[in-house]
């Protein structure tokens, strides 16, 4: 049985014989904010309640989760984490990543939209969790879809009301012949941008300081070149408001 428990940003499960019960609580399987994940104790997002379930899909078993976006509870962004299954059966809490379904680390290739971070932090934002009857638009980042005219089905979407020094993570890469790594950006005055890997306080590949526009703008960012897998970092400084639609390697 799986269930989200009193905290609201956690799913939990709890076993039993019999559809009936008497069932025994086995572990969280995922927290909205990695709460919980490795003793951690800070969220590294905007979080609130939490639906979903478990899924096995060939021989690997996944978490279907959402995370919260327009900086309110009810608006939400479907995702989904793989499960580390031990010998005797019971599951590990799951990392919240920018994986997915991909069976591992994403290729350093390509664009990403910025909306796929699991890390959106910074020190204006809440450490409490959102509720139904509040919103935090003033002070927090955000992730947000925007209308593209009149119809409803295509949108865009991208990171918004970045101020001051917002973290912005995405877990894992697998780095390879990476020079460069130009981002989207929009907004007013400048923002100094450092990218950083394996934590916000990880080795800084590169950094830029760069004029903003009303307009999406793209902007490269010269990198030192590594191998491996790694987090991926970006750390914003602007006296103003930013807003981050996508990065390209």
């Amino acid at each position: 049985m799986v269930y989200s428990g009193e905290t609201s940003h956690e799913l939990s499960y709890a076993v039993s014989k019999s559809p009936l019960g008497k069932y025994k609580y086995r572990g969280v399987l995922v927290s909205s904010a990695d709460i919980g994940m490795n003793g951690n104790e800070t969220p590294v997002m905007p979080y609130g309640n939490v639906h979903g379930g478990l899924v096995q899909i060939q021989e690997d078993w996944y978490i279907f989760y959402h995370r919260q976006t327009h900086a309110i509870e009810c608006s939400r962004q479907g995702c989904a984490e793989k499960l580390i299954v031990n010998a005797d059966g019971s599951f590990n809490q799951a990392e919240i990543t920018s994986c997915g379904l991909n069976r591992g680390p994403l290729p350093t290739m390509g664009t990403y939209n910025a909306c796929y971070c699991c890390c959106l932090m910074g020190s204006l934002f809440s450490k409490e969790k959102l509720n139904v009857r509040q919103h935090r638009r003033e002070n927090e980042g955000y992730i947000y879809e925007e209308s593209v005219g009149n119809d409803e089905t295509k949108a865009i979407h991208y990171l918004t009301n970045l101020r001051k020094d917002t973290v912005v993570g995405f877990k894992y890469f697998d780095w390879k012949d990476v020079q460069r790594i130009t981002v989207k950006l929009r907004g007013e005055g400048t923002v100094f941008v450092k990218v950083c890997i394996d934590s916000p306080n990880g080795e800084c590949l590169g950094e830029k300081e760069i004029d903003l526009s009303c307009s999406w703008e793209d902007s490269t960012i010269e990198v030192k070149s590594v191998e491996g897998i790694h987090a991926l970092y970006f750390l914003l400084y602007t006296e103003s408001c930013v807003e981050f639609m996508e990065f390209s390697f």
